[in-house]
């Protein structure tokens, strides 16, 4: 030990300054400016505000705080005075670093120092491997909640150990003060600073006084954890596997500078109700399977607006500054486009052809309504399957999952759907195949509707951006089920069917024969199968749509055949994104060829010849040949631009085959031109006009593609399931007094009701209508917050969260206990009634330490 006052012990006390200078130099050594993902808190105001309560109705449509309660001591309040003094977020991020590094350092010198370990320059040079060592450093670019932990741990450890003469209530105050300061961001961590002092407890000599003085140590470390302990076994009660998951790890208030600074503050400017939708973002899981196949499809209709909408959705924010590429920019920027959703703000520097950040106004929303029980139906399947199962059946309806069905509402219409089985299935088996065939679990009861799914739909190579096509080979990708639905349904009474559904464009040669005109092409290669890269690309007077050969073709060849023999003299080669080809080798009704050099307008002339076909090769370059029009002098007015408004496929036949039993029915589609070109829903229905009649029993239903149309969904509705817009939904008004309390105010109805809340659904919520009766509370859509209402006049709901309660006095009772052992530590008296009382050794321990000591003497 150093002694106190001695010259020796100030220099060393100078040192160990200059160690933590050094630390502080290496925390600022990074160039000014950048700030480590994971390492600040955006808003450590509202992020300490927020843990007042363990509702957070911000985050994921609704969920528990699962971590913020873990930063109301220390980092959150040292957040919040950087942020006080307007500190610059990197010059903030660097303190607080500092702080970390030179807690583990000094921790480590003085528990080194009361284990008389070495020599004090063995010591300091421990106490700085300890702080420098690549876990700490490492978390410079981690979360800080998983490392400071480890910095604090040696404190936790050293009032148990100390040397001096101390009472045992002062040692275990101090202990438990110093573990009361790792806070609860991280419990795992925490939880692990406490073995060392555990197993040393276990080592000392087990009298009467060392077991009240681990009784002590105990009892205060679980005083001071009380805070964070009981909001912590409350989200284990309350919360849904990934709450519980994320109350163990890498914290949700933890963001980057572009949600601090710019779209967050836009987005509440807007004083408009509804949710905010990040993209790509921890989403309730129902919702990123459904958003994520709507995205990665390209396609985007009103069915996607409308699932939004029934989610509460006012806005869509796409962060292309997280995206990982898939699906492709283009992509997801078509579907937000053909879904009707307009951008109405965007932050941030060009990641690609987009800014960082867009914000898509989805319109209108309700967070709250009242519906009627009439337009509820019960689906059988997943809950990523409500969306589509709704908009099959029009809209008009809401849903309550086949496993949230309760009595209260009564026996609700059946819809049976195959999304949950169809996932089920292995994906080692050839997609379309009989193997495939999926059978549909028996009803117990008659379905009002069937809905088939092809679960992916695929998407295309090309995407249409801002009126232009956009075309990669390496995003397309097939749907699950190309070749159509197979399934096999089990009835228990006959039964008659409206048959409809929807079908997309299928690329290939049957879509490319739909869209040719009169001047046939052919290619020897082509980069995509889509029908913007098909050969006719070229003669379709669209600058947009444009063929380009497969990159392996060495030889690329395109063939013109024309309806009749007609007097050429030239060709004009146009492309819209890359210069045309510099020379190409012309072959006339498979005669001898000619190599012609293009002139800087693109053209290759020659001297009239009557021909019907025209061979055209072209010669190998660094790219692949690209080619979007051609112009053929001589016969120009053939080419024909498509009539993208024209109504295609309107003949018996022109839609999938439909077979029940083996026996087909024929179908047709209603569509236009640009939905062929475009890959856009096309619905189609029976040629027949009476319904499908099913018998009771087992039947296979085949949905097979045909026409270049790709079966997706096919819905049988029983007859007389019919419209119910005579009873209409209201919207709720709503107010929050807090984040764990809400106000409704329903207007009257006549009919029983089921009043929604666009949030996550929880069963600690409680509602009591106007009356002062405690309501049924029911999950709607499998995922959303709602109440069994009966009739009656307008009124006024009032919920609230009821762990809250607990988990509010669980934050006072903790600080008090923080307080009480401060107060003990502080002003308990330091010395023990005998001076010099320590807790010793066990005598198994001591006798294993004195050996070791003569070993090492003897060494």
């Amino acid at each position: 030990m150093l002694k106190a006052g001695t010259s020796e012990q100030v220099v060393w006390r100078a040192r160990l300054v200059l160690g933590c200078l050094l630390l502080s130099a290496l925390c600022f050594h990074h160039a000014p400016g950048p700030v480590a993902p994971g390492s600040r808190v955006n808003d450590p105001t509202a992020l300490l505000r927020g843990a007042l309560h363990l509702w957070d109705p911000d985050s994921a449509l609704g969920q528990l705080q699962s971590q913020s309660f873990g930063y109301l001591l220390p980092i959150g309040p040292f957040q919040w005075l950087m942020h006080a003094v307007s500190m610059p977020d990197w010059v903030g991020q660097r303190l607080w670093w500092c702080v970390v590094l030179c807690v583990a350092f000094l921790g480590v010198w003085k528990l080194a120092n009361a284990w008389r370990y070495g020599v004090p320059w063995t010591r300091f040079a421990v106490a700085l491997l300890y702080a420098l060592s690549p876990l700490l450093l490492s978390g410079m670019s981690i979360s800080s909640a998983e490392v400071w932990p480890l910095a604090m741990a040696p404190w936790v450890l050293l009032p148990l150990v100390t040397p001096r003469a101390r009472s045992g209530w002062w040692r275990v105050g101090w202990s438990a003060m110093a573990f009361a300061l790792i806070g609860g961001a991280d419990p795992v961590a925490a939880g692990l600073t406490l073995v060392l002092p555990i197993v040393w407890l276990l080592t000392r000599r087990r009298d009467r006084w060392t077991l009240k003085v681990a009784a002590g140590w105990l009892g205060c470390v679980v005083a001071v954890s009380v805070w964070w302990l009981v909001p912590l076994l409350l989200v284990v009660q309350y919360g849904t596997p990934a709450d519980r998951s994320a109350a163990f790890v890498q914290p949700r208030g933890e963001v980057d500078d572009l949600d601090a600074d710019q779209w967050r503050p836009w987005i509440e400017k807007q004083n408009t109700s509804g949710n905010v939708l990040v993209v790509p973002t921890g989403q309730p899981q129902w919702l990123d399977d459904e958003v994520e196949r709507r995205l990665a499809s390209g396609i985007g209709d009103r069915t996607f607006q409308q699932a939004l909408t029934h989610a509460g959705v006012r806005y869509v924010v796409i962060r292309n500054d997280r995206a990982a590429g898939v699906p492709p920019a283009a992509v997801v920027h078509e579907t937000l486009d053909e879904a009707g959703l307009k951008r109405v703000a965007h932050f941030g520097p060009a990641v690609g052809d987009y800014p960082s950040v867009e914000i898509y106004d989805v319109g209108g929303v309700n967070v709250a309504r009242l519906i009627p029980e009439s337009r509820f139906v019960e689906v059988r399947g997943a809950t990523s399957d409500v969306p589509a199962v709704l908009s099959a059946l029009g809209g008009d309806r809401e849903a309550i999952t086949g496993s949230d069905v309760s009595e209260a509402l009564g026996q609700l219409p059946l819809i049976q759907t195959d999304g949950l089985q169809r996932r089920a299935l292995g994906v080692d088996q050839p997609a379309g195949s009989r193997a495939e065939r999926v059978e549909l679990p028996a009803a117990d009861r008659q379905p009002s509707a069937l809905v088939l799914r092809n679960p992916q739909i695929g998407r295309s190579a090309c995407a249409h951006v801002a009126g232009r096509s956009v075309c990669q080979p390496s995003t397309a990708r097939d749907a699950d089920e190309p070749g159509g639905l197979l399934r096999t349904v089990d009835l228990p009474q006959t039964a008659s069917y409206e048959l409809k559904g929807t079908a997309l464009p299928q690329d290939g040669p049957a879509l490319d024969r739909l869209l040719s005109g009169p001047i046939g092409v052919k290619a020897s290669s082509r980069a995509v199968a889509a029908p913007e890269g098909r050969p006719g690309a070229v003669v379709d007077q669209d600058i947009t749509t444009t063929w380009v050969a497969d990159a392996a073709d060495r030889d690329p060849i395109l063939t013109l055949t024309l309806p009749t023999a007609r007097k050429l003299s030239g060709l004009q080669f146009r492309t819209e994104a890359a210069p045309a080809p510099a020379e190409v080798s012309l072959s006339f009704d498979g005669g001898p060829a000619t190599v012609s050099k293009l002139d800087a307008d693109g053209y290759v002339r020659f001297g009239e010849r009557l021909a019907r076909t025209v061979e055209m090769r072209f010669a190998r370059t660094d790219k692949p040949v690209a080619i979007s029009e051609i112009r053929v002098v001589g016969a120009d007015e053939l080419r024909q631009a498509l009539r993208l408004d024209n109504r295609v496929g309107e003949s018996c036949g022109s839609g999938p085959v439909v077979k029940v039993d083996g026996k087909p029915t024929m179908t047709r589609v209603t569509g236009s031109m640009r939905d062929l070109l475009q890959r856009r829903p096309v619905a189609f229905t029976s040629c027949d006009a009476g319904p499908v009649v099913l018998q009771a029993g087992r039947h296979e239903v085949d949905v097979l593609t045909n026409g270049g149309l790709v079966p997706t969904e096919v819905t049988l509705t029983k007859a007389g399931f019919g419209d119910v817009s005579v009873t209409p939904v209201h919207g709720v008004n709503v107010w929050r007094p807090n984040p764990a309390a809400l106000t409704l105010e329903v207007p009257a109805s006549s009919k029983p009701s089921v009043l929604t809340v666009a949030q996550n659904y929880n069963k600690g919520w409680v509602a009591y209508d106007g009356s002062g009766r405690k309501l049924t509370p029911i999950r709607v859509a499998g995922w959303q917050q709602g109440w069994v209402l009966p009739a009656g006049e307008e009124q006024l709901v009032n919920a609230r969260f009821m762990p809250d309660r607990a988990y509010r006095a669980g934050l006072l009772v903790g600080s008090l206990g923080v307080l009480a052992v401060m107060a003990m530590a502080v002003f308990y008296r330091r010395r023990t009634r005998r001076s010099g009382h320590q807790l010793k050794a066990a005598p198994w321990c001591s006798s294993w330490l004195q050996r070791a000591r003569w070993t090492r003497a003897e060494s």
